[in-house]
């Protein structure tokens, strides 16, 4: 007959299987949480979050969210959300607008390129939690610009305070694209009329938003991507558009992410400087600002400031500013900005550039003209509801 083991081993082999148990245990627990937390970060959120856990990363965005108003904080943020999307893949994040209590077009339109370009890059979907929005950024981002329309989002809350009365002005839908045809002109031309159709936006003003999206969109097509065969998923451009019933001042606002107007020019040959003018290929020789590079272009009729030797660029959307009664044309590319303006009682021109504090990745063009006085507006929509 065997002899039991003393009293020592028999409770240390006890222990050993204790631990055994609880090490196997725990190791299932730990494959259950990690099968949640990749479960969780298939759908990455945007909106708020009440109590983010350790693990999720929280992107919190400032109050004012207007690039004209608080201009290094929008690009600031502009340029963190980047960075961290190009590896947010697998990660659980949320951006979070609770903060937001201002945001204009070209704010909105920056933030929703990054998010769109995420969601195309990586082949995902976002979620929305924004039921502790302000209500004010709540219509104009979902309400009237189909922010979460545009990326496919529905939202969580479905009691938008909705605006009582007209609204002054009227925003179009977001639109973007890759190609350079008229199709994708189209696609804000269609936007107008559905509009129309409930506030009756004069049709005369079809050609004007036409006109300045497709120089928009061509310029950057031209001078913003180097891809020429075949673009990459993010070689793409946004835009946003409004139109102001009282006034009748049409807004149209776009963006690309793509190389500068400062640093094409820089890049180019001195042969096709020179077809540009002697007085930007000065500049660039003297290694001038990109303010002033801008400044000079948009002065220059004859300047191609987005490609060299085409002719047209930043002189034409300038053009569009001529033709109107008054208008405003105002760039934004590198640390530069540009600012034109043609006011109904001014003959002078007056072009004013400065440089900025932080660059930005990209260049955002907007444009607003009044074609037509607020009467002739007002007389037209009577005659129309008559």
């Amino acid at each position: 007959m065997k002899k039991p083991p003393p009293r020592e081993e028999a409770l240390l082999r006890l222990k050993i299987a204790r631990r055994r148990e609880e090490a196997r245990k725990g190791k299932y627990k730990r494959s259950k949480k990690r099968r949640e937390i990749t479960y969780k970060s298939q759908d990455n959120d945007i909106g708020d979050s009440p109590s983010p856990t350790k693990k999720e990363n929280e992107i919190l965005l400032p109050e004012s969210f207007d690039l004209e108003k608080n201009y290094n904080g929008v690009v600031e943020k502009i340029d963190y959300l980047r960075d961290f999307l190009k590896t947010a893949r697998g990660k659980n994040f949320h951006v979070n607008f609770n903060n937001i209590s201002n945001i204009n077009a070209s704010g909105a339109l920056m933030l929703l390129a990054e998010l769109h370009i995420y969601t195309i890059e990586n082949n995902t979907k976002l979620r929305a939690r924004d039921n502790e929005w302000n209500n004010t950024v709540r219509n104009l981002l979902i309400d009237e610009m189909g922010f979460l329309k545009f990326l496919k989002v529905s939202p969580q809350s479905q009691h938008h305070s909705q605006q009582q009365g007209t609204k002054d002005e009227i925003f179009v839908n977001f639109v973007s694209g890759t190609r350079l045809d008229g199709q994708d002109v189209l696609k804000i031309i269609k936007e107008v009329e559905r509009v129309s159709a409930t506030e009756k936006i004069p049709q005369k003003l079809h050609l004007p938003f036409y006109a300045g999206v497709s120089e928009a969109i061509t310029n950057t097509h031209h001078h913003a991507y180097t891809s020429r065969v075949k673009k990459k998923p993010s070689e793409r451009w946004w835009v946003s558009a409004s139109f102001n019933v009282a006034t009748g001042e049409v807004k149209v606002v776009c963006y690309d992410r793509g190389l500068t107007i400062p640093g094409t020019l820089r890049d180019s040959s001195e042969t096709k400087l020179r077809k540009l003018g002697i007085k930007l290929l000065s500049l660039i020789k003297s290694d001038g600002s990109d303010h002033e590079l801008m400044k000079i272009s948009i002065q220059e009729r004859k300047t191609s400031t987005k490609l060299p030797g085409r002719g047209r660029g930043l002189s034409e959307l300038r053009n569009l500013i001529d033709q109107s009664k008054q208008g405003t044309l105002k760039i934004y590319s590198g640390k530069g900005i540009v600012e034109y303006r043609k006011h109904s009682k001014d003959t002078e021109e007056s072009v004013v550039s400065k440089s900025l504090p932080r660059r930005m990745n990209g260049t955002l063009v907007e444009w607003s003209i009044i074609p037509y006085g607020s009467d002739e507006v007002n007389n037209e929509k009577l005659v129309e509801d008559s």
